[in-house]
């Protein structure tokens, strides 16, 4: 346990280290700032790259003009896509997870992609599960954090939200609608119908 807190307390100084050795004339916070800002721009890109592959993929099939084999391509470079805008959002989702309801396609717009690139974009949920609340007391470094999962079947499910997310006991059956990415929920703020 001891090398553990050891193990955090070094990388909390490599994080703040490397901030100023990278980022001089930035503060920690403007370094979050341009993360989110470099993620998303990585989010829109690869978005973008997966409208445009979709777009010729249909207009091939409506044509008939594409053969198996540039189907096969087309589908693949949209699940490569797919796949880096997904990583682009789990970071995003860790560091702000609102922006991701503003980021996320609806589900009309990901249930018009092939099936195999649905399985590597973002998912509108609506689940019911077991609250599983985790802190863990950095007293050395005078930090608390507090992890929240939700536990459906033999899946769990990180949820991530820019404010606190619940008052309820561990171990409650609670339902959750949000957007999941990989293994994470984004939990939209109190009061906004997401």
């Amino acid at each position: 346990m001891k090398q553990k807190k050891q193990l955090f307390s070094l990388l909390i100084i490599f994080f703040i280290i490397g901030n100023f050795v990278f980022f001089p004339d930035v503060s920690i916070g403007q370094g979050v700032k341009i993360n989110i800002e470099a993620n998303k721009k990585k989010c829109d890109k690869h978005t973008s790259e997966l409208v445009n592959f979709h777009a010729l993929y249909k207009a091939q099939n409506n044509l008939g003009l594409a053969q198996k084999s540039q189907k096969v391509d087309l589908v693949k470079k949209m699940s490569v896509a797919a796949k880096a805008r997904s990583q682009a959002l789990d970071a995003l989702m860790q560091e702000d997870p609102q922006i991701i309801f503003q980021l996320a396609m609806t589900p009309e717009q990901i249930e018009e992609f092939p099936q195999e690139v649905q399985v590597e974009l973002e998912e509108h949920v609506d689940m019911e599960g077991v609250l599983e609340t985790i802190i863990k007391d950095y007293f050395d470094e005078g930090v608390s954090l507090t992890d929240h999962s939700l536990i459906v079947g033999d899946q769990r499910y990180s949820l991530h939200s820019s404010e606190e997310i619940l008052d309820i006991v561990s171990g409650s059956r609670i339902q959750v609608k949000g957007i999941r990415v990989k293994k994470r929920i984004a939990v939209p703020q109190k009061g906004e119908n997401k």
